[in-house]
């Protein structure tokens, strides 16, 4: 965990670590009375506090959500946004951001909007480290610093502040200093290097008192106490870190590659090092993941890719070295997918990047529902995902109802919908970046389903329905009403109403390319758009066979009512010939996919007829002329 109590603008970038909590603090000083709005972006799930005065004890919950939203996306979730809130001019708020990072990206920022402006950034003025009666002292500077802003490691450190404009005229100043961030926090400070001052600044000698050593982290605070007003204050605990010699990340690797296979494929990945010969890239390993991640260890037994002993260095800026610690694998077999990371090390230490999840590009579900294993569903696939029968209601023992019946190709699964107690749908237990189709990935869906009922009943979805990324197919209507299927992205939804699936086998076909949505309804193409606003959560609920919604009782759309038959995910776009096969490989004969562009006798070729009647109307011209 980690806490900042305030940055020049509110919010904070990609830290390239994993697994942890962090907040924002800050006390907030409008300079105008009125109406104002708060917003939140992060990644992950967070929380957005506003006290009604200084005192966070009384901080209540404005905004927040359960998942995540790319840098400064602002619609992904309605509770990202807060109510109106009336604050004074001159008033001091404690506002507070809080969020929990698990893996990949991460980041929080936060912005208002008030009298005489619009949507912005929290900065200057506005901005305080403590509450406008505090006698906290204000404007704290350490020096000497780097250029990256680290405090040098050979010189005395000197702390200096300003006083508050509430702070007593007879102020003395307490510097607590440790490497113990627990000791310096606590209110006692036993144990930790103290210095009393009333001026507004203190030199602490380095040798013998602090022996400050490269790559390390201290944590101070600095209390207030009047003898007139005979009462103290503690301050805020704050931290700085010395040199760093050991390496940081620049650019962290993609979360993900989908690649054809065979092919070479660059996993790119940019540590960084001071500006120093002494701290210069030594080396840098890739690993692929076996079992868990082990990178604590010396001795791993995670799989060694490849190793480069001369990092190649690509550029010098802000008293940094960049280097090019990319790796080009040569994918040639199923067997070489999976979870790489990479490690590069000085002879101080080293740095671990974030995962990249590399994946052939191929089918990646494949549920033929020929037979049930119990609760199990078995997927032929090469991703081995086979799926559970689940139902999103706590009480319900996971029994299907119907079972295995004939179905288009060979078996069927029949789910029953509303009529099943336990409300049973298949859950493949992957999410979309497993799959390789989070985000605005491509991909494609093929399915066989008869229908019984109607009622906004899901065929198969994947992702965040109530952050509004999801993506999948459920039927629109209530019985009784002309039949909908809609196709959900969000933004770029497409219904489909021009058949009736009432008891009827319906092949579906849904595909991504990365910009356009294609659908086909039994083998023929009825739409064809761009989808610019498709941004499938990578997380979330996994891909699920049968439902449509969110896996609560309280917020389902509904389990599928009908005939599931021979559903397949690939996390690339068909093809029209690949679309046209799957098709007749259940409903024989032949099939039209997509009219040729010079097809003019609608025979779904182009041959000697059309051009015989292209060369017929070669001479003919309305062609008017003086």
């Amino acid at each position: 965990a980690y806490e900042v109590v305030s940055t020049s603008e509110w919010g904070r970038g990609e830290t390239g670590l994993d697994d942890y909590r962090g907040r924002i603090t800050l006390w907030l000083t409008p300079a105008a009375t009125g109406a104002y709005q708060f917003r939140i972006a992060a990644d992950d799930n967070c929380r957005l506090w506003l006290s009604p005065n200084s005192d966070p004890a009384y901080a209540t919950r404005i905004a927040g959500f359960d998942g995540w939203a790319d840098i400064d996306v602002w619609d992904s979730y309605a509770s990202q946004t807060s109510a109106e809130v009336s604050l004074v001019e001159g008033r001091s708020y404690f506002l507070r951001a809080g969020y929990d990072e698990g893996g990949g990206g991460d980041h929080v920022h936060v912005q208002w909007r008030g009298p005489g402006f619009d949507w912005q950034n929290i900065s200057g003025e506005a901005m305080n480290l403590y509450p406008g009666e505090s006698w906290a002292a204000r404007s704290i500077v350490l020096s000497p610093l780097d250029e990256n802003g680290w405090v040098k490691y050979d010189s005395d450190l000197t702390v200096s502040w300003a006083k508050a404009t509430y702070g007593p005229c007879d102020a003395v100043y307490t510097l607590y200093l440790s490497q113990d961030q627990a000791a310096v926090s606590d209110p006692n400070a036993d144990g930790v290097l103290a210095f009393e001052t009333s001026d507004l600044s203190v030199v602490v000698p380095d040798v013998g008192t602090l022996d400050l050593e490269h790559d390390q982290t201290w944590y101070y605070r600095i209390d207030v106490s009047s003898e007139t007003a005979a009462d103290d204050e503690i301050g805020q605990v704050y931290s700085f870190d010395t040199v760093k010699w050991v390496p940081l990340v620049g650019t962290q690797p993609p979360a993900s590659i989908v690649a054809p296979m065979p092919s070479d494929v660059t996993i790119s990945f940019t540590p960084t090092a001071l500006n120093d010969d002494f701290a210069a890239l030594m080396s840098y390993t890739w690993y692929r993941i076996v079992g868990a991640k082990d990178t604590e260890s010396e001795e791993t037994d995670d799989e060694v890719i490849f190793t480069n002993d001369d990092p190649i260095e690509t550029n010098r800026e802000g008293g940094k070295r960049y280097y090019d610690a990319s790796v080009v694998l040569s994918f040639t077999e199923l067997g070489h997918e999976g979870v790489y990371y990479c490690v590069a090390t000085n002879q101080s230490g080293d740095v671990v990047s974030s995962d990249c999840l590399l994946l052939a590009r191929r089918k990646v579900l494949h549920y033929s529902f020929e037979s049930l294993n119990g609760n199990t569903v078995p997927d032929s696939s090469p991703t081995g995902a086979d799926g559970t029968l689940k139902s999103p209601l706590a009480w319900a023992n996971r029994t299907v109802i119907g079972g295995i019946e004939p179905g288009m190709i060979g078996n069927a699964i029949r789910l029953v919908g509303g009529e099943d107690p336990n409300a049973v749908y298949v859950d493949s237990g992957k999410t979309a970046y497993e799959l390789g189709i989070e985000g605005a990935r491509p991909r494609s869906v093929s399915v066989w389903a008869k229908t019984g009922d109607m009622a906004r009943s899901g065929i198969y979805s994947v992702g965040e329905y109530t952050s509004m990324r999801a993506f999948g197919v459920h039927n629109a209507n209530d019985p009784g009403n002309n039949f909908v299927y809609q196709f959900d992205h969000w933004g770029s939804n497409f219904d489909y109403a021009d058949f009736s699936a009432f008891d009827n086998w319906v092949h579906i076909v849904h595909v991504y390319d990365g910009a356009n949505v294609r659908i086909y309804v039994d083998g023929v193409k009825v739409a064809d758009y761009a989808a610019p606003d498709i941004n499938t959560a990578a997380g979330g609920q996994p891909f699920a066979v049968g439902f449509w919604g969110a896996y609560d009782a309280g917020f389902q759309h509904g389990v599928f009512n009908g005939l599931i038959d021979e559903f397949a995910l690939y996390n690339y776009a068909l093809s029209p010939l690949e679309i046209g096969q799957l098709y007749i490989a259940g409903a024989g004969g032949t099939v039209c996919v997509e009219t040729p562009q010079y097809d003019l006798t609608g025979d779904c070729q182009v041959d000697l007829e059309d051009f015989a009647i292209f060369a017929a109307s070669w001479a003919e011209s309305s062609l008017v002329s003086p």
